[in-house]
């Protein structure tokens, strides 16, 4: 007969293998998509998480240690998976905040923690004058891009279409309900207003 032992051993172990999985791979996650990171990142995820629930562990226990609070192990892998969670979307938005960079710029390091140029260009209230090849051009206020693109799709709104002479064909400039949705690769030049 088979001795099974092992296998039963081995499900009884199963929660205490995943807590060291689990809170990386929701930190993970959750930093990677608030990041708009690509999907290539995911590579070796499992490694990753089995890592960084290392580092999470550790620092948890330690803080815990430091203010002389006692979890129970059941309590910890959740409250260690919600710190995960929060913690991987508060980095993820930092670190690609206006205000990281600037701290990076302020540090002399002259380099932008977005992946998308266009990430950079365009923010809150960016006035956009697309010129067409054709010679018309749109003016509006920038709404959506889509990420990680070289050509990316872009929505303004409250927009006016101008024919070759700059003057209005269509003025949509007081309904901000109205968007037009453009493809970055009909484009000529484009022309940017912060204000």
């Amino acid at each position: 007969m088979i001795n099974i032992s092992w296998i039963i051993e081995l499900i009884d172990n199963i929660p205490y293998i995943l807590s060291f999985i689990v809170p990386g791979y929701i930190f993970l996650s959750a930093y990677y998509w608030v990041s708009f990171i690509d999907s290539k990142e995911f590579n070796n995820l499992i490694i990753k998480s089995v890592a960084t629930s290392y580092i999470l562990g550790i620092t948890f226990d330690f803080i815990l240690g430091e203010i002389n609070i006692i979890i129970l192990p059941e309590h910890r892998i959740i409250l260690l998976a919600i710190i995960a969670l929060l913690l991987g979307v508060f980095l993820g938005k930092l670190c690609h905040s206006t205000i990281f960079n600037n701290i990076l710029l302020k540090l002399h390091i002259y380099r932008t923690t977005n992946d998308d140029f266009w990430m950079d260009v365009f923010k809150d209230n960016t006035w956009v004058r697309v010129f067409l090849k054709d010679g018309k051009s749109y003016l509006g206020l920038y709404k959506y891009g889509q990420p990680n693109k070289d050509e990316p799709i872009i929505a303004l709104s409250m927009y006016q279409k101008l024919n070759e002479d700059g003057k209005v064909i269509i003025d949509n400039s007081n309904n901000p309900k109205e968007v037009i949705v453009l493809n970055t690769k009909d484009f000529d030049r484009i022309e940017i207003t912060y204000s």
